[in-house]
């Protein structure tokens, strides 16, 4: 888990500096780059999580969010026990807003393709110049400094 989290902390930095502001928008985005470097690092119990607005990564039974700051959440990445999922605010507060019924659970993929099942247009996200920034500027830029820097 702890090595996760540092990959979070360098996803979050490396987003934070490509991204102005709480990184309202990119969670998809985000996600998908710490899923994959956890896929990468070896972490292959790592998943990604969708609810109807918002992805994140769980590992076994934890979520960690590394854009739970657009909904007000202090911590740049935020971690808690998939089992406060239902009750917590900020994973369920979007359709709260659209829809009378909050929450609708969540679905796990072990993939990115698997996101589209739970409505992610993951090709939007990952090849559009989503928000005048590519993917490809955070995962070799940003990413690489923000690794450099995390490093003792």
């Amino acid at each position: 888990m702890e090595e996760l989290i540092a990959l979070a902390r360098v996803v979050r930095a490396a987003f934070s500096r490509a991204y102005s502001g709480d990184l309202c928008g990119y969670c998809c985005r985000a996600s998908v780059q710490l899923f994959l470097l956890a896929r990468e690092r070896g972490i292959a119990d790592a998943r990604l999580a969708a609810t109807w607005g918002h992805v994140f990564v769980v590992l076994r039974d934890t979520i960690v969010d590394v854009t739970a700051t657009q909904f007000g959440v202090a911590d740049a990445v935020a971690v808690l026990p998939l089992e406060k999922l239902e009750r917590t605010a900020w994973l369920v507060k979007v359709k709260g807003a659209v829809n009378s019924d909050p929450w609708d659970g969540y679905k796990l993929a072990d993939s990115i393709e698997g996101l589209e099942d739970a409505g992610w247009e993951i090709q939007y996200f990952l090849d559009k110049d989503y928000m005048m920034v590519s993917w490809e500027k955070v995962r070799h830029t940003h990413l690489a400094q923000a690794e450099g820097e995390a490093r003792p």
